[in-house]
């Protein structure tokens, strides 16, 4: 027994400390960087990083100037994501951790599974020889690393306090006032650089550069983004205050849950509604679909402004009606093409390309671009048979493709009859040709209210142009969809889209089929009575006939 006793003493024991080493705080201490650590680190920069951020690692590589934000300057030494205080170096580990899990929402991939452990801790060390302020002593991050703590419990009350906080400290200035990084600075804002920087977009998870954890989000408040607008608020808020903020910031991240690749549309009795807000849109069942920068054909767009979009539809015996929701930080409702001639002022800086008009930052830098905001629904011409569909950009010569395009600006043009564009497409090497006026039927209405767009696009079902294409009920409609932002310099072939998803006008059930249904439905159960009633019937006669009046027991 005492031994069974001793044994359990020193199970507990060893749990105890077990659990104590879990507990305890790990120290924090610098990776190896001796001579063949750089070595190796070299090795690995020149095979993964410096196309990015150049030979010399000054964020300068030849792919930096199609990026969005740019790629980090190792030299100026100015890094975002951080668990020391403002204005000092990372810790070795805060780099390691951003270049495990990547940079999501910009194009700093997760190097989880493309680098060994070793290797990441190698490439670091080389990192650190860009910068002489990674060997100046008296600029040591180990001993400026702040104290995170443990998120408290998120609550209704504390997350009110949250934006109230958000109120005071004025994040509704750059962020928003619902944070869809639609402030009133948002346009004006740059980094160390002088280049355009843009506030996140509070509500997408899947921008969160450190992460979307409370206390990730507490972390970029207490120590703030260096190299960036975003400053720390350690001065402004208190600690109770910045988890407060924290918490709301949490509460109001969304995350993207793609909903499949069928759009029902819903069948109504009545007008279709032209207004994006009416309660009948609530009939209808929304998708979710994922959009990104076209990157196929000259010239590409790598940095598209909307990467989501919600769609609902609608449709009665006549016409059909398509809800687009998406998020656009600015209302852009002028166009000017000629704008598009990039000027010949070297003020306006080339950065990658040679040629100004390809290069995307030269576009977004420019401010005397005026374009304008338009939404799309593409579909094929010709009826599909199988899975061969036109090319989801613009269809080809042989297999066009049928678009309706909204166009912000001639919802206030008073001498446009229409705010929709009817278009044919036959490529990509030829540019999208407009339907005769005669033959322009869609109309539509666009809302654009704190930093998000939602836009009705309605069109009969069937109509007499063999360059329609006809909504037929119970049919599988290949459609896809395509978005321009015109603040971020998006038009022609710049701009976000979507491959291939499928429409079906849900059949619907005439009125008929319920009257025919209940007439069978009374006819089978009168001929179930009567059947039932002649059964009980013979069977009664039949025990009559059979009685023996002879049987002395009755």
């Amino acid at each position: 027994m005492k031994k069974i006793i001793s044994k359990i003493k020193f199970k507990s024991l060893f749990l105890i400390f077990g659990l104590m080493s879990i507990s305890m705080p790990i120290a924090l201490a610098k990776f190896p960087d001796g001579a063949e650590d750089i070595k190796a680190g070299k090795e690995v920069y020149t095979r993964h990083c410096w196309p990015c951020h150049g030979v010399e690692g000054a964020g300068d590589g030849p792919a930096a100037g199609i990026l969005e934000p740019r790629p980090r300057n190792f030299v100026s030494a100015l890094f975002k994501l951080r668990t020391t205080s403002t204005g000092n170096l990372p810790i070795d580990e805060d780099m390691f951790k951003t270049i495990t899990n990547g940079m999501p929402g910009s194009a700093m991939p997760s190097f989880a599974t493309l680098l060994s452990e070793t290797e990441r801790k190698q490439v670091i060390a080389y990192i650190k020889t860009f910068s002489e302020y990674f060997t100046d002593s008296s600029l040591d991050p180990y001993k400026a690393t702040v104290n995170i703590g443990t998120a408290p419990q998120s609550s209704p009350d504390r997350i009110q306090k949250g934006r109230a906080a958000y109120e005071k400290a004025e994040c509704f200035k750059c962020h928003g006032e619902n944070g869809r990084g639609n402030g009133e600075s948002a346009k004006e804002l740059t980094d160390q650089e002088g280049y355009r920087i843009l506030p996140r977009n509070l509500t997408k998870a899947w921008k969160y550069r450190g992460g979307t954890e409370v206390s990730d989000i507490y972390t970029r408040f207490t120590t703030g983004m260096d190299g960036t607008p975003m400053p720390s608020f350690v001065d402004n808020l208190n600690d109770e205050e910045r988890w407060d903020l924290s918490l709301y910031v949490k509460s109001i991240i969304q995350e993207r849950n793609l909903s499949g690749s069928m759009l029902k549309a819903k069948l109504v009795e009545g007008e279709l509604p032209l207004d994006p807000n009416d309660p009948q849109w609530d009939q209808a069942e929304p998708l979710l679909v994922s959009l990104a920068g076209q990157i196929i054909w000259k010239p590409r767009w790598l940095i598209p402004s909307v990467d989501t979009m919600v769609i609902k539809a609608l449709f009665n015996e006549n016409d059909i009606a398509f809800n687009l929701k998406y998020d656009d930080r600015f209302k852009d409702v002028e166009h000017d093409e000629g704008s598009l001639v990039p000027p010949t002022d070297t003020a306006y800086p080339i950065l990658a390309s040679e040629d100004p008009e390809f290069d995307p930052h030269y576009m977004i830098m420019a401010n005397d671009f005026i374009l304008r905001d338009s939404v799309a629904l593409q579909f094929p011409l010709k009826p599909v048979e199988g899975t061969e569909k036109p090319h989801f950009m613009w269809g080809y010569s042989g297999d066009p493709v049928y678009l309706l395009k909204y166009n912000a600006d001639w919802q206030e043009n008073t001498e446009k009859k229409s705010s929709v564009d009817e278009l044919l497409g036959k490529g990509h090497k030829k540019p999208l040709a407009s339907q005769p006026e005669e033959n322009q039927t869609g109309i539509g209405n666009g809302i654009w209210d704190d930093g998000q767009w939602s836009v009705v696009i309605k069109r009969a079902l069937l109509t007499e142009d063999k360059n329609d294409t006809q909504f037929e009920k119970g049919k599988f409609i290949p459609v896809s969809f395509q978005a321009w932002d015109g603040s971020n310099s998006e038009e022609g072939s710049r701009m976000a889209l979507s491959t291939w998803n499928y429409l079906v006008l849900e059949a619907g059930t005439p009125a008929g089929v319920y009257i025919y249904t209940g007439i069978f439905i009374a006819i089978a159960y009168i001929l179930e009575w009567f059947f039932t009633w002649r059964a009980r019937k013979k069977k009664k006669a039949n025990s009559f006939l059979n009685f023996n009046f002879s049987d002395k027991s009755y």
